[in-house]
C-alpha cells in the first residue's frame, strides 16, 4: 500500500558504511517505512535521512501523519502493541514491525527511539555502528 505517499531520500555523500547485517538493516528501513505510510494522508511525503555522527550512523524516517501521543511513544516498540485506531482510519499490522525494528537494532549495538507531535507526524530515529574506514 503506497498510499500514494511520495519519498525524499537525504543521505550526506560522507556517510560511512554501516556495520551489520544489510538484510537485517533493510529490514529495519523497510519496517520504518511501510509505518510511516500507513500512518500519513495520502499524498504527504516521507522522507529518509541518513548522515553520520561521531562513529554512528544515525537514520531517520520522518511522516507528517497523526503523531503519537505522549503517553504512549514509549510503548510503541513493544510486542504486539497497537495504538488504539478507534479515531482513525483502520490500519492492518499485527504489532510487531517495530518491536523487530528494536530487536534488530539491539542486536547491532544499536539504539532507536521517536518523537512525535499529535496532529504533525513522527520521527523515527535508528543510531547504528558506522564500519571503520
Amino acid at each position: 500500500n503506497s498510499n500514494d505517499c511520495r519519498f525524499r531520500i537525504e543521505a550526506d555523500p560522507e556517510l560511512p558504511a554501516i556495520l551489520g547485517n544489510p538484510d537485517a538493516i533493510q529490514t529495519v528501513i523497510k519496517n520504518l517505512l511501510s509505518n510511516a505510510v500507513k500512518f500519513s494522508e495520502r499524498g504527504s511525503t516521507v522522507t529518509l535521512k541518513a548522515e553520520p555522527l561521531d562513529d554512528q550512523v544515525i537514520l531517520s524516517v520522518t511522516d507528517t501523519g497523526e503523531g503519537i501521543k505522549e503517553e504512549i511513544i514509549n510503548k510503541i516498540f513493544d510486542r504486539f502493541y497497537r495504538i488504539d485506531n478507534t479515531d482513525r482510519r483502520m490500519v492492518g499490522g499485527a504489532g510487531l514491525g517495530l518491536t523487530l525494528v528494536r530487536e534488530i537494532v539491539h542486536r547491532h549495538n544499536g539504539k532507536v527511539w521517536a518523537q512525535s507531535t499529535p496532529g504533525k507526524g513522527s520521527i523515527f530515529y535508528v543510531s547504528l555502528p558506522a564500519a571503520s574506514s
